[in-house]
C-alpha cells in the first residue's frame, strides 16, 4: 500500500499496481529509462497479470523502432548535401 493509501502493490508481481478507490489495475515499467505507467483496463488480478506480460512485450518492442526524423532535420540533412 502507497503512503496515501491510494496504490496497492503486490510482491510477487513487481510491476502490478490496483488503483484501490476504482479497483482498475496498471502496469508500471521502465523502457529505455522512461517509467510508464498505463492502465490494464481490468479489475481481476489473474487477467491483469497476463495484460502485463502483453503490455512489457509491446512496450519494449516499441522502444526498438526507428522514428523517422523531423522536419527540421531533414532540411538540415537535404541542406547540407546539396551544392552552393
Amino acid at each position: 500500500m502507497s503512503k496515501d493509501g491510494q496504490w496497492r502493490s503486490f510482491p510477487k508481481v513487481p510491476c502490478l499496481l490496483q488503483y484501490v478507490s476504482n479497483g482498475n489495475h496498471y502496469g508500471r515499467i521502465r523502457v529505455g529509462g522512461k517509467l510508464i505507467r498505463v492502465s490494464l483496463k481490468m479489475t481481476v488480478w489473474t487477467t491483469a497479470k497476463l495484460r502485463l506480460a502483453d503490455l512489457q512485450t509491446e512496450q519494449r518492442e516499441n522502444a526498438n523502432r526507428i522514428k523517422p526524423p523531423k522536419f527540421s532535420e531533414a532540411v538540415e540533412c537535404f541542406c547540407g548535401r546539396r551544392a552552393p
